[in-house]
């Protein structure tokens, strides 16, 4: 049995997008585009913004549908590495130095990557006062090489 599109939970366009990373066969029974339903309006708009592709049955004679993602719909999502290094960057903002001027300031952090590799990180102050947190993670990065 092929899910049907309604099972695909996702709270967010992305999220409905992450379910056809690896492509996906579905039952074509649930009304692909009329129900009225989150995942239909998501399926929807990834299919007219060239997000998803659908093509009919694999299998001859079944209602089935496949849905591919497209590069143009990929470009949404985050890979495991990704979410690691801003799980980095929001454990440095708490380190975050305010100035003494009596005005509110973000807590930020910042982790520079290129190919994979941490070049720096930084975060707001700690190179200096009101220095934001990318200046600083490029200031140590040029202090380190």
């Amino acid at each position: 049995m092929y899910p049907q599109l309604t099972w695909f939970s996702a709270n967010s366009y992305v999220e409905f997008l992450e379910a056809f990373r690896d492509g996906q066969t579905v039952d074509r029974n649930n009304l692909l585009c009329t129900a009225d339903t989150p995942q239909t309006h998501f399926f929807k708009t990834a299919i007219t913004s060239g997000h998803l592709r659908h093509e009919g049955s694999p299998i001859q004679g079944e209602s089935l549908e496949n849905i591919f993602l497209l590069p143009a719909g990929a470009k949404f999502l985050r890979d495991k590495q990704d979410e690691t290094f801003c799980r980095m960057a929001a454990d440095l903002a708490p380190k975050s130095i305010a100035e003494d001027d009596g005005e509110l300031h973000p807590y930020v952090g910042a982790v520079v990557v290129k190919d994979g590799k941490i070049l720096a990180t930084g975060y707001r102050g700690e190179t200096g006062e009101g220095r934001h947190a990318e200046y600083c993670a490029l200031k140590n990065m040029l202090v380190n090489y």
